[in-house]
This record gives C-alpha cells, structure tokens and sequence, in this order.
C-alpha cells in the first residue's frame, strides 16, 4: 500500500526481458501507465496521482506476472507510515 504521490519504480534484476504495464492482462486496451521492453539491469518509475487498486502485468509473461498496487489518500486510516530519509 502506498500513498498518493508516490512514485514506484521497477527494476529488472532477471537476465530476461519484462514489463509493468497497467491492467489484468494480457492485452491492455488503454493502460494509465505501460513500460517499455525492460532488459537487465533497466527500470521504469510512475508516480500515483490518484486513490484505488491498479492491477498490473508482464506483457512477455501475463499469466504468472501479476500484482496489485493499493494507493490510498495521504492522511486515511489505511495510509501506511512511511519513515526514512
């Protein structure tokens, strides 16, 4: 769970090529966010301007890639702490 405003970013750490593309999968009609083609070592960041459940895939892998992010309004009971620097 993160807050509005955050920026998550992915990075591939497998010598195979990967995604995040927004939606269930496999064949997006219209994704908020769609990466490129990431091979080893790249990344790709998006920041979440708004509340709600986005579900998200790997186009190379849709039918085992798959996650959930939950971003809720800074300030709500279910906003999780964050700390650090």
């Amino acid at each position: 769970m993160i807050q509005v405003g955050s920026t998550v970013t992915w990075v591939n750490k497998d010598p195979v090529v990967h995604t995040s593309t927004e939606g269930p999968g496999p064949q997006p009609s219209d994704p908020v966010w769609d990466s490129p083609k990431l091979g080893l070592g790249q990344q790709f960041s998006f920041t979440f301007n708004e509340a709600g459940e986005f579900q998200y895939f790997c186009i190379p892998h849709p039918t085992f890639m798959v996650a959930t992010i939950t971003v809720v309004e800074a300030g709500s009971s279910n906003a999780p702490l964050l700390s650090g620097s």
